[in-house]
């Protein structure tokens, strides 16, 4: 039965975080975030400060600004200046992007859309085993997964990266603080999954989309 088993004692292990904020993130999340995203973004962190919480589910539909989204939880999770109830700072070094859709075009896309010190730690399907190689011991990080619904079934590549990296041993996500952050447009069953698989460890967010947002539902029952 693929059910974690909790004790109520677990929680997150705290580390702390001195690094120095980075400027490149700041003027990006500054000038190339909208405020929807900015809200996403705290809705996000707010979400993780439940130390219980390992595994956050981020719904925002297509074309509403996640990678805006992505970019304004990085600078909330390594600001200065922290804001919730628990110090929860990650160092920049500590984020990786790692998207289930195996596209170079994506990669050069997303690569240039967050701080070039961030460059090397961007990653699609295809280089999950550096993905592996390079997030395996780390400690008090954060792991984005963009388009979380393709291939995350038994023996895909999802299950498959995070069953090496032990992210199904749930204890030992709690110990090293890993906070796994899930992105979708289409979340199908993945709702009902987290609820009945991860329980208590994770939490659902949905971004509040600006009134001027239009979807392709709305370009497809207007004939567009």
């Amino acid at each position: 039965e693929n059910i974690f088993v909790f004790q109520d004692e677990w929680r997150r292990t705290h580390f702390s975080c001195e690094e120095t904020q980075d400027a490149h993130l700041y003027d990006m999340y500054k000038n190339e975030t909208f405020d929807n995203q900015k809200q996403f973004g705290r809705d996000i962190v707010t979400a993780f400060d439940d130390l219980q919480v390992v595994n956050v589910l981020a719904i925002a539909p297509t074309q509403s600004g996640k990678t805006g989204s992505m970019l304004a939880t990085i600078f909330e999770f390594t600001r200065k200046d922290f804001i919730t109830a628990n110090d929860m700072r990650v160092s920049l070094q500590n984020v990786f992007i790692f998207t289930t859709h195996s596209s170079r075009e994506w990669l050069l896309q997303t690569q240039k859309r967050f701080p070039n010190i961030m460059k090397e730690q961007i990653f699609h399907r295809n280089q999950y085993k550096l993905f592996i190689k390079r997030v395996q011991n780390l400690q008090n990080a954060l792991i984005i997964v963009d388009e979380c619904h393709i291939a995350s079934k038994v023996d895909q590549t999802l299950f498959n990266t995070y069953k090496a990296l032990g992210f199904y041993d749930i204890h030992s996500l709690y110990k090293k603080n890993i906070k796994l952050l899930h992105f979708t447009a289409t979340p199908n069953i993945l709702t009902q999954h987290l609820e009945d698989t991860w329980q208590k460890s994770a939490k659902v967010v949905y971004m509040e989309v600006p009134k001027h947002y239009l979807s392709h539902e709305y370009y497809f029952q207007n004939d567009q």
